[in-house]
């Protein structure tokens, strides 16, 4: 039997209403953490789900998953530990997902507690998409944007789902601009195809890229122009270290 020390530290659920509610999505709701600021808890929306932890509605198919709601957990998680192997922190700086700590119950349910990105002060980091709702994307974004893509393309992470609200922006993580992922984060297909072939994984991340660069170039032009002309500087090394005239 655990001990009452155990009990105390690690058995307590966390009163979710103690927590600071940040954001929700169709599905998940993150809360900051009232003794940890820097980290976050992510749980499964209540109203969404049934009283045996399974959303409500679900189809036969995935109701025969024993995991219910939490299987995002063990996908986000089994993500970190297949990019832990590969990824060498001392060289490369932080990884592109946000870091997932541990499990905690929470008087909403389990909770999967992750790094928290954040922006200015307290608050969570701006997403792409409020970023781009704002008009405020730039070179330096799309620098960052496609930065994060080509380390998931290199160290084989499988994104799902992939839309603007998934990436937050950071200049304080790492002390450079970076997108970090926050979610949709690991192979949620039965056949994980992509988990087994780095090539269709690498194709599946070089077309969300790109659909999300359309969206942004569709909106702001010149900031297409200028995304080309970098691109095009950056294939002529002698064009890029060039002083100007």
């Amino acid at each position: 039997m655990a001990s009452k020390d155990f009990q105390g530290r690690f058995n307590s659920r966390l009163d979710i209403s103690e927590c600071k509610f940040e954001t929700a999505g169709s599905l998940k709701r993150v809360y900051t953490h009232p003794d940890m600021p820097d980290v976050v808890l992510k749980i499964v929306d209540p109203d969404r789900t049934s009283g045996d932890a399974r959303l409500k509605g679900e189809s036969l198919v995935k109701r025969t998953n024993p995991l219910g709601v939490y299987r995002g957990f063990r996908r986000e998680l089994t993500q970190y530990l297949i990019l832990s192997r590969r990824w060498n922190e001392d060289e490369r700086g932080p990884p592109p997902i946000a870091v997932p700590c541990g499990l905690v119950s929470t008087t909403a349910g389990l909770a999967l507690v992750t790094e928290k990105i954040a922006g200015d002060g307290d608050e969570l980091a701006p997403t792409l998409e409020k970023l781009f709702e704002k008009g405020a994307v730039s070179i330096k974004h799309l620098i960052a944007f496609d930065r994060l893509f080509k380390d998931c393309m290199d160290m084989h992470v499988v994104l799902s789902d992939m839309h603007m609200r998934q990436f937050l922006y950071s200049e304080n993580r790492s002390g450079r601009p970076e997108f970090v992922v926050i979610d949709g984060i690991g192979e949620k297909n039965m056949i994980p195809l992509r988990s087994l072939s780095p090539y269709l994984n690498r194709r599946r991340l070089q077309r969300a890229r790109d659909s999300i660069f359309e969206a942004i170039f569709a909106r702001y032009p010149a900031l297409k122009a200028e995304w080309t002309g970098k691109q095009a500087n950056a294939s002529r090394p002698e064009l890029e270290s060039k002083p100007a005239s």
